[in-house]
């Protein structure tokens, strides 16, 4: 037999537009439409071969008719910080950035987090140190600048105490004056140390805890203490140059007297044993 005629094939007609593969249109792929067609019209010949159909079975085009999908923020990069102000040690300077890399479009979400932030400058150099008052010293013994000792007597004396501007340079700012007084302060005082004076007992002190913590027979005491009592001294004094009285201050630590209490004189302890107290943990093995 022979072969037939050699015929070849041709597109029939387009199929209906598919429906939209998104909801929204962006650049996402898959928000198109689509409509396919069959190179049937009429199919290329087997025997023998004819040509296929030129050109493409399918065709796509974009949904025009959709909104834009949402595009969510984002940072761009940190702003250069400004000028450090500080002239010497670490400043702090302001860095900000803007949510426009890209900004948020059609109802997209805005970026997350700070659009400033803080960091540190320089350094530029040590600072000179601040000076500042130290600690005060003792008060000096009370005593008068001239004329006798003052132990024990309603005589009034005069203390005084120092203290040092700590980290003043050579030819730098001085400390600053204080409400309590520069470098030297100056009190009246009674002079009571050593002395013997008359003296109350005080209420028994707390309970005090248990000695040993644990194990056998711990205890724990209280005590009562003989307390001096200040004589009736005037409590101010108006100086010579001044008609503002200024306080006076019992000064030193005097002896008490009292009278006696279960035989003792200035101390008196109460002891008992504790109860319920926990076994000691056995020492380590190590």
């Amino acid at each position: 037999m022979g072969e037939g005629k050699r015929m070849g094939g041709a597109w029939g007609a387009w199929g209906p537009w598919g429906p939209c593969g998104a909801t929204c249109r962006g650049a996402a792929s898959g928000t198109g439409r689509s409509r396919s067609r069959r190179c049937d019209s009429p199919e290329p010949s087997t025997h023998p071969p004819g040509a296929a159909c030129e050109g493409d079975a399918t065709e796509t085009r974009p949904c025009e008719e959709l909104p834009p999908c949402p595009q969510d923020g984002s940072w761009g990069a940190w702003s250069e910080a400004a000028p450090c102000a500080v002239t010497c040690g670490l400043g702090v300077v302001t860095l900000r950035r803007a949510c426009d890399a890209p900004p948020p479009r059609h109802g997209g979400r805005g970026c997350h987090g700070n659009a400033t932030r803080r960091a540190a400058c320089g350094p530029r150099g040590a600072c000179p140190a601040v000076p500042e008052w130290g600690a005060w010293g003792p008060w000096s013994r009370c005593s008068r600048p001239q004329g006798p000792p003052l132990s024990c007597l309603p005589a009034v004396g005069q203390q005084r105490r120092s203290r040092a501007c700590e980290g003043r340079a050579p030819g730098g700012p001085a400390c600053p004056t204080a409400p309590g007084g520069g470098a030297f302060q100056v009190r009246a005082c009674y002079d009571v140390h050593q002395c013997l004076l008359s003296g109350n007992w005080s209420d028994w002190s707390p309970w005090g805890l248990c000695t040993p913590p644990c194990g056998a027979s711990p205890t724990r005491s209280r005590v009562r203490e003989c307390r001096p009592v200040h004589p009736p001294y005037p409590p101010t004094v108006t100086p010579v140059s001044s008609s503002d009285p200024v306080n006076v201050t019992f000064w030193g630590v005097p002896r008490a007297r009292c009278p006696l209490l279960d035989g003792q004189r200035l101390r008196l302890e109460e002891t008992r044993p504790c109860l319920h107290v926990l076994p000691c943990p056995p020492p380590d093995e190590d």
